[in-house]
C-alpha cells in the first residue's frame, strides 16, 4: 500500500474537487451512527458507499437515516448500498474497493452480526485475548484487499482497534491508518 502521505495528497485533491467518497464496511450500530453523522453534514460533495452482507438490513438502516435527514431538512448526501460482499474473501473486498475507489474506508464490521465485542467480558477487565481474534479476521482481510487494490484510501478501523492495529503491526501485516483516537496516538 502507498504511504499515508501519498494517499493524503490524493484525498486532498478530491476534497478540493468536492468529490469525496466514504466507504463504510459493516452497517451495524457504529456504521449507522457514522452514516447519520455524514448525512447530517448536508454536503453534496460526500458520497457514501455502505458495504455489507445483507441488502435488506443495510437498506433498513439507510432508510432510517434518510428519513431522519429529511425531517431535519438535510438530504443532499448520495448513499449507495453494496451487498453480498464477503468479508472472509479478500477478492470480494478488493473488487468493491476497485469499483468505487473510495477516499476513506471505515471498517465497522463484526465477525458475528449483533455481537458487541466486550459485551460478555468480565467487569473491569479488558479481555483482549477473547475479542481480538474475532475483530482481527475481517480487518486483516480488508487490509490485504487494500494492498491488492493499490487504493489511495485512508483506512480507519473502529472494530476493536486497540488490539487489532498493534497486532497486525507487530505481525508485519498492513494495518489501518487510524483507529480510535487513543490508538492512533499510541502508534505514532
Amino acid at each position: 500500500m502507498k504511504i499515508l502521505q501519498e494517499r493524503l495528497v490524493s484525498v486532498e485533491a478530491h476534497v478540493k474537487d468536492n468529490n469525496i467518497k466514504v466507504m463504510i464496511l459493516g452497517l451495524g450500530s457504529v456504521g449507522t451512527y457514522l452514516l447519520d453523522y455524514l448525512v447530517s453534514r448536508n454536503d453534496e460533495a460526500i458520497k457514501v458507499i455502505v458495504v455489507g452482507r445483507s441488502y435488506e438490513k443495510m437498506e433498513k438502516n439507510v432508510n432510517i437515516v434518510r428519513v431522519a435527514s429529511l425531517i431535519r431538512g438535510l438530504n443532499k448526501t448520495n448513499i449507495k448500498i453494496v451487498a453480498d460482499v464477503d468479508f472472509t474473501d479478500v477478492n470480494s473486498i478488493q473488487n468493491v474497493i476497485e469499483e468505487h475507489k473510495p477516499d476513506f474506508i471505515i471498517n465497522s464490521s463484526r465477525a458475528y452480526p449483533g455481537l458487541k465485542y466486550g459485551s460478555i467480558s468480565w467487569t473491569n477487565i479488558n479481555a483482549n485475548g477473547i475479542w481480538t481474534p474475532l475483530a482481527i479476521r475481517f480487518t486483516k482481510n480488508i487490509m490485504e484487499a487494500c494492498d491488492q487494490a493499490d487504493t489511495n484510501a485512508v483506512v480507519i478501523n473502529t472494530s476493536y482497534s486497540d488490539a487489532v492495529i498493534p497486532w497486525l503491526k507487530s505481525a508485519g501485516k498492513a494495518y489501518p491508518d487510524f483507529g480510535r483516537a487513543r490508538t492512533a496516538l499510541q502508534l505514532s
